[in-house]
């Protein structure tokens, strides 16, 4: 992660020279020192594992000694879809999938209640492996139990590196059902002689919720 790594070690004798190189042809000489230490550059060597660091030292008596080391380079974040319903009257899932270049942590999932910063709480946290992988929360939300409000919900997908990709999701509950306020037609008294006649008729009226 970021534009270049310091790589570092110790030597056990006293050595004339030590090099460096990412290619294993090409190498830099490097200041003695113990314990030794070299900022490498990321940027040319590209995102993704099966990089190796190679290390070369020379004593004094023109004896050279060599090691090296592998590692990856994640310079990008990231991502995820998140499915999520916008309406609901019962408990609920979210539920996606996260990628990375080259390997995933976890995901977490914090939720507020009508814009309540007080009731920020961890709905759901769990570790993730792989460069793909599928979450669900399962029918568990919203935490705390089935109430109606308006909940919001933070998705964070975080990898080894400790790169972070957030998106966000708002789900409506409304639990109370709408009431028949008034109907207008037909009157009440379209019954006997008065009752309705033709092969169909508008009912109309108003309702709140």
């Amino acid at each position: 992660q970021g534009s270049s790594f310091t790589a570092s070690g110790s030597i056990d004798e006293t050595v004339a020279s030590i090099e460096w190189s990412v290619d294993g042809a090409t190498y830099t000489p490097m200041t003695v020192s113990e314990p030794w230490s070299v900022p490498v550059p990321l940027g040319a060597l590209g995102e993704g594992s099966g990089k190796t660091l190679y290390l070369r030292a020379t004593d004094l008596a023109g004896n050279v000694g060599t090691a090296s080391k592998a590692f990856a380079i994640d310079l990008a974040a990231p991502s995820t879809t998140a499915i999520a319903p916008a309406s609901a009257s019962a408990a609920f899932a979210i539920t996606g999938t996260a990628t990375d270049s080259n390997a995933l942590a976890g995901v977490r999932i914090t939720q507020i209640k009508d814009g309540d910063p007080g009731s920020e709480a961890v709905a759901y946290d769990a570790a993730l492996a792989g460069t793909s992988a599928a979450w669900t929360t399962g029918a568990i939300l919203p935490d705390g139990g089935v109430a109606s409000g308006t909940y919001d919900y933070t998705i964070m997908i975080t990898d080894r590196a400790g790169r972070t990709h957030v998106t966000t999701r708002t789900v409506f509950i409304d639990l109370t059902a709408p009431e028949v306020l008034s109907v207008a037609a037909p009157a009440a008294d379209r019954t006997g002689v008065n009752a309705l006649s033709g092969t169909s008729f508008t009912v109309s009226g108003s309702a709140s919720d």
